[in-house]
Order: C-alpha cells, then structure tokens, then sequence
C-alpha cells in the first residue's frame, strides 16, 4: 500500500452514512472568483512573490536532477487556480516542468507514462506547504495542449497565458447528478465486496477509474476548468471518495488474489492463532486467524530488487549500497490488525511470523516506513518502540520528516558477530588449517563453479564451530582470475563484501609487481551482483552468455 492510502487510511475514509450526507451536502463555495489573484503568492498581477517563485524553482529542478534525465528544461511553470481568480482553501501549487519530450524518440510514450507514475510517487510521498498550499509537480512535453485559463513561466516571469476575472456559470444540477452517478456506482460496488465478489469488484473499480477519468477530459476539453464534469471531479476528490476508491480496489485485489492462489504454509501457534501465507509474483500476503476462520489482521510484504530508485533523491547511492549491501530487500508494505483485536498482542505475533518468513525465504534486510494508521493505531514514537524491540533502526539519511520513520532490520548481525576473516596460509592451528582447507575442497567440489588447480586464498570462517562459510580462489596465469563460493545458507548475508575486498587488495599488490598490462577478469552470476561489482569497485562489463554468466574486469 502506498504513503498516499495511508495518509488518506490515517485521516480516516469515509463510510456509507458520510457518502450519502456528501451527495445533499456539496460545498461549491469554493468555486468562486476573486476580486484578486491569491494576495500570499503574487505582489502584483504581473509578479510572483521572489521568495516563493525561486523556492518553486528549486524543488522543480531538484527533482528533475532525480530523475537523472539529459533533456534540458524548457520551462517551470505556474497553473491551476493559484494562477487565477479562483483560488480557494482547497489549492494547491500545479508546478509544470516542461521539457522536449519528442526526443525520447519511439520510446517517447513508454517513458512519458514512467515520468508520471515516477512523478505521481513522488507527489504521494512528499508533504511540502507553501504558505499553507501544497506542492504538486507534474513533467510534461513542450506541446502538451493546457486546459487551465492561466499559465504562468515561472523561468521566465511572464504570462503565457494570462486569467481573466469571469464569473462562471456552474450548472450545480448537472454536477450533483454527475457526483450522485459516480458516489452511487462506488456505493453499488461495495455491496458486491462485502458479497466477496472481489474479482467483480477489481473489474469495475477499473472501469469507474477509467469512466471518471474520461468524464474529467471531455469536460475540460469542451468546457474547461469549470465544466460540470471537472468540478464534479474536484468533488469527489476533496470529499475522499477518489481516496475511497482506490483503497477499495486494493483490499479488493489482495482478497482476490489471496483466494485464487493456493496457501503455500498453514502455521498454528499459541492454540488458536492459525497464519496463513500466500505468494504472487513478488508479493508475500501473511494473514492471521483466529477462531473459525475471522481474520485477526494481516502483513504484506513485496520483494524489491536494486532498488536505488525508490530512494533517488533522498539518499546518495554510496548511502543506499552500505545499508543495501546488494540493493536488494524485503519492505514491508502494510501492517493492519482489526480493530476489535488491537492492543491484544497480535501485531506483534503478525510481525514475528513476517520475519521468521524473511529468514526461511534466505533474505536477510527488511525495510519498512514508520507511519501511523488510523485513529485508533499506535503513534508515531509508540510505533517506532514497537519495532525498535524486533531490532530495526531508524535509517539517519531518511531521517529528516516529522510524520514518518524508516527503518531497516538486517536479519545478519549476530551470525557476522563469529565469522573470521583471513588468508588460509595464516591459519597457525594446524588441526583447524588441515579442517578448513578439507571444507574448502569440499566446497569447491560441490559448486558448480569449475576452475583450474588454484589453492584457498582467503576464507570466511565460524570461530566459535571452526564451520567455513565462504572462501576464495585465484589464478594467476595469463589474467588475473578470482573465484568465490559461500556456502547456500550463509547468502544474502552481506558477506561477500569482505572476500570481495581482499580479492580486489591482492590484484592491485599484484598488479605493481606485474605492471600495468596485468588485467583483472572475474565472471560472475547474475546482474545483482554485477551491478554490485560495478558501483562499488568500479568493474566494468565485458560480455554475457546465454546462460547469464557475466564477464568483468576492472
């Protein structure tokens, strides 16, 4: 579930009696023009206050430099109502980076529609006010028709297209029944959801998604701003029923899914509490149960792979690769317990089951972002004393919103508190050389990795068991040519950084006694690891085979 659900989830949504009160009570006072444009944004007709255009400009390009795109901005610019007479409380900043989109070439739709779905995440997941109005940001092509009657360059200080005060005609009829149609259709729905109909539902919360979203174009398009169907729209968004929807086609598609896929594990623990949990694709539902079958409370966890991106901008990609070794993580999306079981012990017996999971599965970090849900939830510092008692931490270069907390749990710490380090020959215990150096061939014969007649180099090893849990290899001849084997059940445990290391010391000791000529050729396995290879040692990509074996050198 994304930050947008949970903060519409933490104001509360509405429920039937609330929708049914709306559709006699819509509030169109909002809709009015103004003798000026908003006295907080603008000195003058003609001048956007300095201190709030440069501020708008620099989140603008901030954000734009996050997206790590070459095409120059054409313009930023100002729309919506404060670039009008008919702002209101409900306002916000419509800020419009506008680039060539045409030059993305055949690709140019594809990546239009991830500019938006990048964009709308980063709205979602960002409370910044200005004077009391939120920023929104959106990017844009250069030709991209406006429906908005005032257009303001930001750049450029300039009207593009300066508002004129007309005082609209709102046919409040028209509206109410446009608003009525959708609020019945929504309400029609959740009578099929609470029937358990859930593959229906998702279908037509699909289609209304889509009917509301054509009903806003025709009307901007024949009528602008002010056409019934746009301020029929306004309605539903600024009474929560677009926040309803979309949290209803969620629950909807997690309870579809939950019943069409089959129950990997069925737990019991604790008498009564049953958990059962259900994979698709890289989402893990865990549901608890009590009882005959009433659902206690769930967690959703999602598999995320190299997964800088839902960090660019808020950290530094040495940052993220030092608390995601590999860029790879479990984040727990969604924690909710029903409220008639709240304060009972179950969240935590959800999240227990949740990281036993994680660990059963060979993961070894676990993400989640601290944000309180609901009224009757935890609070923000309760919710992070919560999970400080499961081991997370607060992640400091994330550190920096008031509402929020992230944090991260790696699942590795106690097991790297044994492991050993050091080159084989170093070994002076000759009982525990003889027994490692056996493992190490042992390991090696076991692999799948064939190489030439190399001895041990470095290993990994328990201090407290004398167990080995990774080694390396080198040859020497011709290229310089590592190999690395860590036992399967010791993975994904952030210890390959430390053979890594040693290897890449040994080559360049080696490579001032060889000269410069001396290469370095590592093959490796699969495209995490060489994107690991490649931001932290500087390897570089030389060929891959069918099969996805990666050659690199350095």
């Amino acid at each position: 579930m994304n930050i947008f659900i949970k903060k519409l989830l933490r104001e509360g949504l509405l429920v039937d009696s609330e929708l049914n009160e709306l559709i006699n009570k819509l509030d169109f006072s909002s809709f009015k023009i103004n003798k000026t444009l908003n006295p907080n944004v603008w000195l003058s007709d003609t001048e956007v206050k300095p201190e709030i255009r440069q501020t708008l400009i620099n989140i603008a390009k901030k954000y734009y430099e996050s997206l790590g795109l070459k095409i120059p901005i054409s313009d930023i610019i100002l729309t919506g109502s404060l670039a009008n007479y008919n702002w209101s409380k409900y306002s916000d900043f419509d800020i419009h980076i506008l680039i060539d989109t045409k030059k993305f070439g055949e690709k140019e739709e594809l990546i239009k529609d991830l500019l938006d779905t990048k964009t709308k995440s980063w709205n979602d997941s960002h409370d910044i006010k200005i004077k009391g109005y939120d920023v929104e940001l959106y990017v844009q092509g250069v030709d991209q028709e406006h429906h908005s009657t005032g257009v303001y360059s930001l750049m450029n200080e300039k009207w593009l297209l300066k508002p004129e005060k007309l005082n609209p005609k709102i046919n409040k009829k028209e509206v109410k029944a446009k608003y009525d149609k959708i609020v019945n259709i929504l309400s029609d729905i959740k009578k099929e959801y609470d029937s358990e109909k859930y593959d229906l539902v998702v279908d037509r919360l699909e289609k209304l998604k889509d009917r509301i979203k054509k009903m806003r174009q025709v009307g901007l398009e024949s009528a602008g701003e002010f056409s019934s169907e746009n301020i029929a729209f306004k309605l539903l968004r600024r009474n929560n029923i677009m926040g309803e929807l979309y949290d209803l086609l969620i629950s909807a598609y997690d309870k579809s899914v939950s019943i069409d896929e089959n129950k990997t594990k069925l737990y019991e623990e604790d008498g009564d509490l049953n958990f059962e949990i259900n994979e698709h694709e890289d989402r893990i539902t865990i549901t608890g149960f009590i009882n005959e079958g009433d659902i206690v409370g769930s967690v959703i966890l999602e598999r995320e792979f190299d997964a800088y991106y839902e960090f660019e901008g808020e950290m530094s990609e040495d940052d993220f690769y030092e608390i995601f070794e590999d860029g790879n993580f479990i984040k727990i999306e969604y924690i909710k317990i029903e409220d008639k079981y709240k304060n009972k012990g179950y969240g935590k017996l959800l999240l227990s089951k949740a990281i036993d999971y994680v660990k059963e599965i060979g993961e070894s970090v676990i993400y989640l972002n601290a944000s309180p849900m609901g009224n009757t939830g935890l609070a923000l510092p309760e919710l992070v004393s919560f999970y400080k008692k499961f081991g997370f931490k607060i992640i400091p270069q994330l550190n920096k919103y008031k509402e929020n907390k992230e944090m991260v749990l790696h699942l590795n710490q106690n097991i790297n508190e044994n492991i050993i380090k050091s080159e084989l020959v170093n070994i002076d215990d000759d009982y525990l050389y003889d027994s490692l150096e056996k493992q190490a061939d042992e390991l090696r014969s076991n692999s799948e990795i064939s190489f030439g007649s190399a001895d041990p180099f470095e290993i990994l090893y328990d201090d407290k068991t004398g167990e080995l849990i990774g080694a390396t290899w080198i040859e020497t001849s011709g290229a310089f040519s590592p190999h690395m084997i860590i036992k399967l059940e010791y993975r994904k445990l952030g210890l390959s950084k430390q053979l890594i290391d040693g290897v890449v010391e040994k080559y360049k000791k080696m490579k001032q006694i060889r000269g410069g000529n001396y290469t370095f050729m590592l093959n490796v396995v699969n495209n995490s690891l060489a994107n690991t290879m490649e931001k932290h040692y500087g390897f570089k990509k030389v060929s891959e085979d069918p099969h996805g074996n990666i050659t690199m050198t350095l």
